[in-house]
């Protein structure tokens, strides 16, 4: 009962700190979130769909969200595979 209890007592601090953290990133992704709204003028919400995969957007949206990053947009065509035409 000893050995469990201090194993209790250790593992308690962890979890809290587990979730310290995780309210702290979700803090912290909500600041940068406000943030890309502001330099992009598109709305939190549809900056978090894009970030969680329930949304597709166009090329033009993630346009300015390149622009608001201070980035340049790439999208490229490359083969699946290395085939030598003879």
């Amino acid at each position: 009962l000893l050995i469990i209890n201090e194993q209790l007592d250790k593992s308690i601090p962890q979890a809290a700190h587990k979730q310290w953290m995780k309210k702290n990133d979700n803090e912290i992704a909500e600041k940068d979130a406000k943030i890309l709204s502001e330099a992009t003028g598109i709305a939190q919400s549809d900056i978090s769909k894009i970030e969680n995969g329930s949304a597709n957007p166009t090329l033009k949206l993630l346009q300015r969200l390149a622009e608001g990053l201070n980035m340049s947009l790439k999208v490229e065509f490359v083969p699946k595979s290395s085939v030598v035409v003879r």
